[in-house]
């Protein structure tokens, strides 16, 4: 049985995205994070990324060939583009099966 995980897409540097992502790393989730810069993430943020992938978050298909591929050893619990579209509180409740 795969183990699940959840894929940011980038994240929010202002807390929420370290808040959101420790919350996953404490539900057992593998967290993994693509962005286009990954460096640019404080390490407050990166703890709780088990993957970080440099990917063009941009491009629809880059996301999607990077998702199944991350899909063929891991099994996609929820793929979230926290950046500027969902609040922790939002993040919280509306964690769903991918």
């Amino acid at each position: 049985m795969k183990q699940n995980c959840i894929i940011f897409v980038e994240a929010s540097m202002t807390g929420a995205g370290e808040v959101a992502c420790a919350h996953a790393k404490e539900m057992g989730l593998t967290v993994v994070l693509m962005s286009c810069k990954p460096d640019l993430y404080f390490a407050r943020i990166l703890k709780h990324c088990d993957i970080a992938i440099v990917v063009d978050t941009t491009s629809t298909s880059a996301l999607v060939a990077h998702a199944t591929d991350i899909a063929s050893n891991l099994a996609i619990f929820m793929l979230s583009r926290l950046r500027n579209s969902l609040s922790t509180s939002a993040y919280r409740t509306t964690i769903q099966t991918w």
